[in-house]
């Protein structure tokens, strides 16, 4: 695909990890995926794993997986974004408040799907 040809710096990870983000507020999780994906893995490469910009992209992929009901991979994604995000941050910021609270959503989206009803 053409996203596979784009170079990899920081500004290009921004600008896909921003629209991922619209795309998922505009109800295209499915689209936001593979965008999230790629800023994902240039920030990693380019900032290292435990920068707080790669733990915002963890965030913002569990955000996608939550979109998408798969619940199980949210909640991965928040304990892979937690760590990174509580040493870059602080544990009462906005983010890391944002990123347990996806926490609780996601379980009890797979506390919902798994007793048959439907995650609210």
């Amino acid at each position: 695909t053409r996203l596979n040809r784009v170079p990899k710096t920081a500004a290009v990870a921004e600008t896909l990890c921003t629209t991922a983000e619209a795309l998922i507020g505009l109800g295209r999780p499915k689209e936001a995926l593979q965008k999230v994906r790629m800023a994902l893995g240039m920030r990693e490469e380019l900032l290292g794993a435990h920068h707080g910009e790669v733990g915002y992209s963890h965030y913002v992929l569990a955000r996608c997986h939550e979109a998408l009901r798969d619940y199980g991979s949210a909640m991965n994604e928040c304990q892979r974004a937690a760590p990174i995000l509580i040493n870059a941050y602080s544990a009462d910021s906005p983010i890391v408040q944002d990123n347990l609270a996806l926490v609780r959503r996601a379980a009890a989206g797979a506390a919902a799907v798994q007793s048959g009803r439907q995650p609210g």
